[in-house]
């Protein structure tokens, strides 16, 4: 059966056994009763909802991409205040193995007087879902696999901060990283919404870049942890096909930069990759080590296909 098969009868099961609740929930005739069937019911669904989560989850990890458990949002301190909001649409390719096939995501980047920050627009739903909901018992709505960072760029000042969702219920990684990128500006110009730009290329930790950026928006900046040239970078792509950043949205928006007051495992890069190169290879045996728990044996010697932003 493949992958998309699979999900679909999952979500099916879901709806399913959403209307067998609606169903219960309907049979109540007392009025007086009728609060707790419903706050019993939402208690159900979200528990239907971790059910499906953790199916979700076999059913991702076997091809190769790693879901995060949403976190509650309603605990921040604020670095700066937006004066452009850019947004990206992002194409990538989770299993190098099949590169046919192609997730999405929206990358929102918020860049400050002094601090920028992207991350993903998905993550962030997710978390505010969970948080809107975090009486409740149960995983309020699924995670979809997507790069799960928040990259902080000049926080602390001079030095960049990257939050690193590790799968499920692992840790949040935080790591401080030197993120050097040495760029040849070429002749090349195109228009990309509505702006004139400029092609550069540039090798980062494995990886061939292609990027466009705006010199008429003179921010050094750009999705993900790509800065350094002239000018606001509106796409990025890599050599392989496999990441695809395309600027859709840009405005002139005055938002709080948040970071939010998680509980961080202080570590490096280097750890943070050896960490997700070795699950892949091996989910059952690795996951334990880094706070996941599971009782599938079928993951038992299987491993995963893994196609990091970073190959170094």
């Amino acid at each position: 059966m493949q992958t998309m098969d699979i999900i679909v009868l999952v979500v099916k099961t879901f709806f399913f056994l959403v209307h067998k609740i609606l169903i219960k929930t309907s049979r109540v005739v007392n009025p007086a009763c009728f609060s707790n069937s419903i706050n019993n019911t939402t208690s159900m669904i979200f528990r239907y909802s971790f059910i499906l989560c953790l199916v979700l989850f076999c059913a991702k990890t076997a091809t190769g991409q790693m879901m995060v458990m949403p976190r509650f949002i309603d605990e921040y301190s604020i670095l700066d205040s937006s004066r452009v909001i850019v947004q990206y649409s992002l194409e990538f390719v989770n299993d190098p193995n099949n590169p046919g096939s192609v997730d999405t995501d929206i990358i929102i980047l918020e860049i400050g007087t002094k601090v920028s920050k992207s991350y993903s627009y998905s993550l962030l739903t997710h978390d505010s879902i969970a948080t809107a909901n975090k009486r409740s018992s149960g995983v309020p709505m699924l995670q979809i696999a997507v790069p799960p960072l928040e990259v902080f760029k000049n926080y602390p000042t001079g030095k960049n901060t990257i939050v690193h969702r590790a799968p499920l219920s692992a840790p949040i990684f935080l790591y401080q990283d030197e993120i050097s990128m040495e760029w040849t500006i070429l002749s090349h110009r195109r228009q990309i919404s509505g702006y004139r730009c400029q092609k550069a290329i540039t090798y980062f930790r494995g990886r061939k870049w292609e990027a466009w950026f705006a010199s008429q928006i003179p921010v050094s900046d750009g999705p993900w942890k790509f800065h350094g040239l002239p000018g606001l970078i509106l796409e990025v792509s890599d050599d392989q096909g496999h990441f695809r950043f395309t600027c859709t949205v840009i405005s002139m928006e005055s938002v709080p930069i948040k970071k939010w007051k998680w509980n961080y495992e202080q570590t490096t890069r280097e750890r943070v990759n050896s960490i997700l190169i070795r699950y892949a290879e091996n989910p059952h045996a690795v996951a334990p080590q880094i706070g996941i728990r599971f009782g599938d044996s079928s993951f038992i010697g299987k491993s995963a296909p893994y196609n990091p932003l970073e190959l170094e």
